[in-house]
């Protein structure tokens, strides 16, 4: 979870198949530490949280649409 939050911070794009694997697979507490990571580092983390979204796994396309619709928000407001 730490790893997620600080590849954001520091936005490296080539950890962005890693977090969209911990998305997809992980314990839902870090799936949702990974999806924020993702929903920080837009574009290209925004675009991998949509296609997340239409995952066959129900929880990770829950959790990719939640990460996506809040910082969506942030930035609309």
């Amino acid at each position: 979870l730490t790893a997620s939050l600080s590849t954001a911070k520091l936005k490296i794009p080539e950890a962005l198949p890693a977090l969209a694997r911990l998305v997809r697979s992980a314990p839902a507490d870090v799936a949702r530490g990974a999806a924020s990571a993702l929903a920080a580092m837009p574009p290209l983390g925004w675009h991998t949280l949509e296609e997340l979204s239409a995952s066959s796994v129900p929880v990770a396309a829950a959790i990719a649409c939640g990460a996506l619709a809040r910082e969506r928000g942030k930035a609309v407001a």
